[in-house]
């Protein structure tokens, strides 16, 4: 079984990331509510329960709620910006409950370009903190790092500098966009043809120093020969969220949140590939979207292997 159930807390955040896609919403459920959650998810069907927001640490009940999670026996995973684990005493509670991994947002590693993003002072500081204080646990970091206009040109400086703080596995993420978010989408996205030899050189990078890279909205096509950084393989078969204003619902992944272009159907790829955000295609059209017919390449890619590692 490899399913997970995503809860999102709260829509909090103590970061005013300026492409952020959660800053319109207004979410906040009580405790209460959180456990009747938790109890009404079906263990047969998930093994992981990830918590996210907002900023989910800022709850005063946050370790209560993961406190109890894990005595339901499900796996942890954490989605934070990590500034409050710069308090080593929080990083130490936290890491006691037993954490599968933390997925951490980090989009810049210059403290000018960082705090532009965030637009809060000193969050630069205490992201790095927190960061170096959960590894002192030996907790398992991946890093999240959204491909946008003010970062694509940093994606191997932002590996090199993450990589060296111990982290364990970056994820480059394409930006997403959302209804009401549409003029940040427009001022902050970029384009395949944009970022691919910047992402490509990150990706080498990693590759070099035998470190794990993933990227997440970026189809086959757009990332040479490094099929195995496609992060769509590792999603669970099965994934459920929920959200005070959101009913709990089974999720078909790749049609929920994802578009091919009809040349797609030509690819050696089209059955693995989920393709791109289809907002990404409405907004930027298909024309990036190039079919590899390259038997020998596609050949080259053991789908076993990757179908059966962990997702990250």
């Amino acid at each position: 079984m490899n399913s997970e159930y995503f809860i999102k807390l709260d829509y909090r955040c103590n970061n005013r990331c300026r492409f952020c896609i959660t800053a319109e919403h207004n979410n906040y459920i009580e405790f209460e509510e959180i456990i009747k959650i938790i109890d009404m998810v079906d263990n047969q069907k998930f093994d992981t329960i990830t918590i996210s927001g907002g900023e989910p640490t800022l709850r005063d009940d946050i370790i209560e709620i993961l406190q109890y999670i894990k005595s339901k026996g499900y796996k942890i995973r954490l989605q934070t910006n990590a500034r409050k684990f710069a308090n080593l005493n929080f990083a130490h509670l936290i890491a006691d409950i037993g954490i599968e991994s933390y997925l951490i947002s980090f989009h810049e590693c210059e403290k000018d370009k960082f705090e532009y993003i965030t637009q809060v002072k000193q969050s630069y500081e205490e992201t790095i903190q927190g960061i170096k204080n959960i590894k002192h646990f030996n907790q398992f970091i991946i890093i999240n790092t959204v491909i946008n206009i003010l970062n694509y040109k940093s994606l191997k400086n932002i590996s090199e500098f993450v990589f060296g703080l111990g982290v364990d596995t970056i994820k480059f993420v394409l930006l997403r966009d959302l209804e009401e978010n549409k003029k940040r989408y427009h001022e902050f996205s970029v384009t395949f043809s944009e970022m691919k030899s910047y992402l490509l050189n990150a990706i080498k990078y990693a590759k070099n120093i035998s470190k794990e890279v993933l990227v997440e909205g970026i189809p086959f096509c757009q990332i040479d020969n490094y099929y195995e950084t496609i992060g769509e393989l590792y999603i669970p078969a099965k994934l459920d969220f929920v959200s005070k204003d959101e009913m709990e619902q089974d999720v078909n992944y790749d049609k929920l949140f994802y578009k091919k272009a009809v040349q797609c159907e030509k690819c050696n790829f089209n059955d693995i590939c989920s393709g791109t955000w289809a907002e990404y295609i409405t907004e930027n059209g298909d024309g990036e979207l190039i079919p590899i017919q390259d038997k020998n390449l596609s050949d080259t890619l053991d789908i076993n292997i990757l179908i059966n590692k962990i997702f990250i």
